[in-house]
């Protein structure tokens, strides 16, 4: 598989960073491992080399790292390395001072202690600012000062007041003791706002966070033991370590993620520090419980301060979170009676309309004004924090966008998108109604401009049968008295001719015939009058009248009555033209010699009534056409016919609630099959009859 020039070089990209962290921090064990065990007495080793050494390498790897990585505030990493400077020089000054065998308390080495945290702080204060991306987190800001609060009320009690009480130290030791906690309560304060803030999956973030604890632990310990100082090494080791993390946190290449906030910090679930909040408000009770168990004093001064401010932030927290759940209700609400008004609604500005009134009434919800800005609509703003499409048809119709700060924006992102999308919806079903509409009136005009059509060619079918068929009549009258000899003995020839007149004539009357029958079907207006009819006696009838052609033709025609049906209820004289035009079919397309057979019988709730001949058949792939208009098989080409006929047949035997079928096999013959429902029981004494139309 190939692999692209890219991918190559951010993997070596990867690799050198890896390489870089992984010696920062080899060093820095190493470093770390010499200082603890080191003897106390090697006091030029320990502490005016391996001790700044690893200050060095600290600090060089904040500059390594900034130079690496670039982040967006570099200010923030400097600072911070400003103040791993200066414990350098506060730390270089303590040596000297041991190793010439001096113990000041304080001394020139603290000033520059003191003046280190306010460097650190200063690094988180722009680290913080800086991941303003998304506004600023008021929780965030009110659970940092009840964590500050608790810390400086348990610092008050058990550090702070023990040390003005102490008559050993001197006023001014006192002071400056006291400002290391205190340094240590602004550190924490910044450091509390900064971590609740941010998000904790990344690596540098939790080396320096850990590296700031350190510290912080190590001077609690300095505080509670600097006039005797049985703890030296252990906060030394321990300021030492968090130095190192500190520094090297900066060789990672999630350094960035100081002052780049990885996500929303709104988005973020803070159920682990409402636990918090609720066992932070049991601190003072229970160090008060502890300080009268061991008989110590109460300071319920401290313990009535901490108590008060914890009480004012606790409610300022649930306050905000009582606020935001009425925020996100009445949004809820709105989205809710928005949806409900778009399904109600018809036609685009209407729609348009509702998604304003909506945008208007969540503008009420948050500070910032959306709005719906429609194509070809001049838009004066056009560089939104936010914006998003409405789309009909996948065409962008308007866009909906918003003017407001990050904090807010998070409030509108998702509303603003579901009223998008429904805007969207709503239009899209608008245009489906509307184009529904207009096709159901399309379609109205046309099938009403076809029932006109269809009525003009049935008045014009009536005429033109009307005026074939009135000379045609008269022509037939007339050639019957030629062919009678009432007007004198015609010759062989004369009534040759004759016979050959009065045989189109009587082929175009056919087709007149089946043309009127034709017009009729389409339009629903052939009449039937339905009486009781006995098939057999009918199809023995229809036998009987086509035998003079069938003898003319020297085809037999036989009738087999294979079981008597019941009478029928049907249209005798429809029903009679449908045998004739089988059976007239049959004889057409059955050679001389041949034989057609009528089988009558009842099977089941049907009556059956079948013709068969040993005619020249139909091919296979032509029997689902039969039935169709005009249609003609290629077997019957040389013989005369419309091709009506079939057409006929089958529309009266579906309008008679039956079917007709067939099958046929080439040199063969044919056969069709007519099954007609048997409505009628019993014979009835006189005929009934109506009339219906289809």
């Amino acid at each position: 598989m190939a692999v692209s020039p890219q991918a190559i070089t951010q993997r070596s990209s990867d690799e050198r960073s890896g390489t870089l962290l992984q010696r920062g921090v080899a060093i820095g064990l190493v470093l770390y491992a010499g200082f603890v065990v080191t003897p106390a007495s090697w006091i030029v080793l320990r502490e005016l080399v391996i001790y700044p050494l690893a200050e060095v390498v600290a600090i060089t790897s904040v500059l390594v790292g900034v130079y690496r990585y670039r982040p967006s505030a570099p200010q923030a990493w400097l600072l911070i390395g400003g103040g791993l400077f200066l414990f350098l020089i506060a730390d270089v000054i303590w040596g000297v001072y041991k190793t010439l065998g001096l113990d000041p308390f304080p001394s020139l080495a603290d000033v520059f202690y003191l003046a280190a945290y306010p460097f650190f702080a200063a690094g988180l204060v722009v680290a913080t600012i800086r991941r303003r991306g998304y506004g600023v987190d008021v929780r965030a800001t009110i659970d940092a000062a009840i964590v500050t609060v608790i810390c400086g009320y348990i610092a008050w009690v058990g550090i702070v007041m023990p040390i003005v009480n102490d008559d050993m130290l001197t006023p001014f030791e006192r002071i400056v003791t006291i400002l290391y906690p205190a340094a240590d309560l602004l550190l924490l304060a910044v450091a509390a706002r900064f971590v609740i803030g941010s998000s904790w999956n990344m690596r540098a973030l939790r080396m320096f966070v850990a590296g700031v604890f350190l510290l912080f632990m190590g001077d609690v310990i300095f505080a509670r033991n600097s006039a005797g100082l049985q703890y030296e090494t252990l906060w030394d080791s321990m300021l030492l370590a968090g130095i190192l993390m500190m520094g090297v946190a900066a060789l990672d290449p999630s350094m960035r993620a100081l002052t780049e906030e990885p996500g929303d910090p709104w988005a973020r679930s803070d159920k682990v520090r409402r636990v918090l909040i609720a066992c932070a408000v049991m601190v003072p009770p229970l160090v008060l419980s502890w300080q009268q168990l061991r008989g110590r004093p109460l300071y319920f001064s401290a313990h009535l301060t901490a108590i008060v401010a914890l009480t004012l932030l606790v409610a300022a927290r649930f306050g905000l979170m009582a606020a935001g759940a009425e925020r996100s209700a009445a949004r809820e609400a709105t989205l809710s009676d928005y949806t409900a008004n778009l399904l109600a609604a018809a036609g685009r500005d209407r729609l348009f309309a509702i998604a304003r009134q909506a945008l208007t009434m969540l503008g009420k919800t948050a500070n910032g004004k959306a709005r719906l800005v429609l194509e070809g609509e001049h838009d004066t703003r056009r560089e939104m924090p936010f914006r998003t499409e409405v789309k009909l048809r996948g065409k962008e119709v308007g866009t909906i966008s918003v003017d407001a700060d990050p904090a807010t924006l998070r409030l509108w992102r998702e509303s603003l998108t579901t009223i998008a999308t429904q805007l969207s919806i709503a239009l899209e079903r608008d245009w489906l109604l509307a184009t529904e509409q207009e096709t159901a009136e399309r379609l109205t005009q046309q099938n009403a401009r076809l029932r006109e059509l269809d009525a003009m060619k049935d008045r014009f079918v009536s005429a033109v049968t009307h005026e074939l068929r009135t000379p045609l009549t008269s022509m037939m009258g007339y050639l019957e008295i030629l062919s009678a000899g009432e007007v004198g003995e015609l010759n062989g020839d004369q009534a040759r001719m004759v016979n050959i007149i009065d045989r189109n004539c009587r082929r175009l009357d056919e087709l007149i015939s089946e043309i009127l029958v034709t017009a009729q079907i389409d339009s629903g207006r052939l009449k039937y009058k339905f009486t009781q009819v006995d098939i057999a006696r009918l199809a023995s009838k229809q036998v009987e009248s086509i035998q003079a052609v069938a003898d003319k033709s020297d085809i037999r025609v036989e009738l087999i009555v294979e079981s008597q049906p019941p009478l029928l209820s049907a249209d005798e004289m429809r029903l009679g033209q449908v045998i004739d035009n089988l059976l007239s079919n049959a004889i057409k397309f059955t050679p001389a010699g041949g034989t057609v057979t009528v089988r009558v019988a009842h099977r089941g709730d049907t009556a059956s009534l079948e013709v068969s001949d040993t005619g020249v058949g139909i091919p296979a792939d032509e029997l689902d056409q039969i039935f169709g208009r005009f249609y003609r098989t290629t077997t019957a080409t040389a013989t005369p016919g419309t091709g009506l006929g079939l057409w006929i047949a089958q529309s009266i035997a579906k309008d008679h609630g039956g079917t007709i079928s067939v099958t046929s096999e080439l040199n063969v013959g044919t056969t069709f099959d007519v099954r007609l429902p048997l409505r009628a029981v019993d014979r009835p004494t006189t005929a009934q009859h109506h009339e219906v139309r289809t």
